[in-house]
């Protein structure tokens, strides 16, 4: 071989590795920026079913709120004695009106204001039992796995064999509880055992 068809084959070789290397360095970037993405996407579906499912408590609360103060507010009728003559007539209680909805909203709001914040504290002990590849608790107090768990409320993040994570239930961990998650590909759910 003469100098130049070696020069040439230097070249050749150094600009496939070159190209290699771009071709990892950008297709990396590319799939790193994709999973941090779905992870967001995640974390934001879990706060989303959080702060509704709260809404929900807050609402109902509002509701059994509402019910026991027109309990409440409804006349007692009590037993007239049997000496009296004369007789007066039974007030009749009128039904209300609904509230506008914009009352209601602000009822539920000052409901909420006047919930006390339940705060847990402790740790406890989550095993996963299933088929599924990947199981994560997501909730306001961080994303773990199986093992210790700080207690809260989280949402169940599984993953199964041929699908992408999905939310698949949602768990209660109190202090020094014992809790098994019991992960199946056939419902793509987790449940609590």
């Amino acid at each position: 071989m003469t100098v130049e068809a070696q020069r040439a084959q230097a070249l050749s070789s150094a600009a496939a590795v070159l190209s290699a290397f771009l071709v990892f360095v950008i297709g990396g970037g590319v799939l790193l920026g994709v999973w941090a993405q779905q992870r967001d996407v995640a974390e934001a579906a879990a706060e989303q079913v959080v702060i509704a499912a709260e809404q929900d408590r807050v609402a109902e609360k509002a509701r059994q709120e509402k019910a026991a103060a027109k309990v409440e507010a409804a006349p007692e009728t009590t037993p007239k004695r049997a000496t009296r003559t004369r007789t007066r007539p039974v007030d009749v209680v009128k039904k209300k009106e609904p509230l506008p909805r914009t009352e209601t909203v602000q009822a539920a709001k000052s409901a909420k204001a006047a919930l006390p914040v339940k705060t847990l504290t402790g740790r406890g002990n989550v095993r996963i039992y299933g088929d599924a590849t990947r199981v994560r608790l997501v909730g306001s107090k961080g994303t773990f796995g199986a093992g210790k768990v700080p207690a809260g409320s989280y949402m169940i993040q599984a993953t199964f064999v041929g699908f992408d994570s999905r939310m698949a239930g949602a768990v209660d961990v109190s202090d020094g509880a014992r809790i098994g998650l019991v992960c199946a590909s056939s419902t793509k759910t987790c449940e609590v055992r």
